[in-house]
């Protein structure tokens, strides 16, 4: 079972594109950026008082230098702030001749290597990258990366692990644990995909079922109508998928069900998350795993209005090499993983 971790708002403060929260332990202060608007927010927990600090440019990291300093991650470089009056001097640049891409999710490994994503600002395919700050020195990890998020790395910082958002894919790479650094190619990643045969171990951790599905308001507003008429009178909300056609998963779900449906019509997003919250504040309909979304269904802020769930095809699936079964620790996590896919489908089926 899941644990329910008790939860509060920390500061009524809307963040246009909240990203970074980091906790500083000597001070009990807790620091998030609201990328867009380029704010610093500082919480200092003991005593609930906010303060919110405009940077100048978008940022979206921190990592503790001292007392007095900090080492910001902007979207030209990285910057040493210093916490008392709040002034910033360039340390290092980073991608500051590319206009098109900022910084995203960063982390700082045991070692003090500090991971940090860039993106494009218009989350353009394949602009952004992830790059290790060592030594005082900027390498590239991971070029062609779209949107990087979730990095984070094993307590013994043998592992680290990141997404690439937009692809729908978690990497998992084996580290030196001594200077943050990857020892050799990916271990092991979770893709979003049609079943394949390649020469990696495969285990299918979660088919997907899809249905339409909306806000209350649009199922009120087209409630009575046939599913054919009820996708024709409605926007169309898409999740790419990287190689893949815009309609790919509407017009799969148009023949199972045996209707006729513009699929190329409507809007795209990068991710199912950014359209299925789309849904829920706004017009239109997606194509949604009602099993990943059902705590929003139960909830209410979802609506399934037609009995019609289907297998799309694809899956989550684990992948790895052979060679590193033999691995404990990779075969640990590989156990682990599965167990959690299964529990959270045997809490589905219930």
């Amino acid at each position: 079972m899941m644990e329910q971790v008790p939860t509060s708002v920390l500061s009524a403060e809307p963040c246009h594109l909240g990203e970074g929260p980091t906790y500083d332990v000597a001070t009990d202060t807790a620091w998030w950026f609201d990328i867009r608007e380029g704010r610093l927010f500082e919480a200092h927990l003991g005593t609930g008082s906010i303060r919110v600090h405009p940077l100048g440019r978008m940022a979206s990291a921190l990592g503790r230098i001292d007392a007095e300093r900090q080492l910001i991650v902007a979207e030209d470089g990285l910057y040493i702030r210093n916490i008392g009056d709040g002034a910033m001097a360039l340390f290092c640049p980073l991608e500051a001749d590319n206009p098109v891409t900022r910084s995203n999710d960063a982390r700082v490994h045991q070692s003090g290597t500090f991971w940090i994503g860039t993106m494009g600002k218009q989350a353009e395919r394949g602009a952004g990258a992830i790059y290790a700050f060592h030594r005082g020195k900027i390498s590239t990890l991971f070029p062609g990366i779209s949107i990087p998020n979730s990095i984070c790395f094993s307590p013994d910082g043998a592992t680290g692990y990141f997404t690439d958002t937009a692809r729908a894919v978690l990497y998992a790479v084996r580290l030196n644990p001594a200077t943050g650094l990857p020892r050799d190619e990916t271990d092991m990643a979770i893709v979003f995909d049609r079943p394949n045969i390649d020469d990696r171990v495969t285990d299918l951790l979660w088919t997907v079922r899809v249905a339409p599905v909306c806000s209350p308001e649009v199922a009120r507003r087209h409630a009575g109508k046939s599913l054919e008429q009820f996708l024709a009178d409605n926007d169309l909300l898409h999740s790419t998928i990287n190689g893949e056609p815009r309609g790919l998963l509407w017009a799969a779900y148009a023949r199972q069900a045996r209707i006729t449906l513009d699929a190329d019509r409507g809007l795209a997003f990068d991710t199912l998350s950014l359209a299925v919250n789309y849904a829920m504040s706004a017009d239109g309909v997606v194509l949604a795993d009602v099993e990943m979304f059902a705590p929003e269904i139960a909830a209410g802020r979802l609506v399934v209005p037609f009995d019609t769930a289907m297998d799309d095809g694809f899956g989550y699936y684990l992948k790895l090499r052979p060679d590193d079964l033999a691995d404990p620790a990779i075969s640990s996590f590989r156990s682990w993983l599965i167990g959690q896919f299964m529990e959270r489908q045997n809490l589905a089926a219930a």
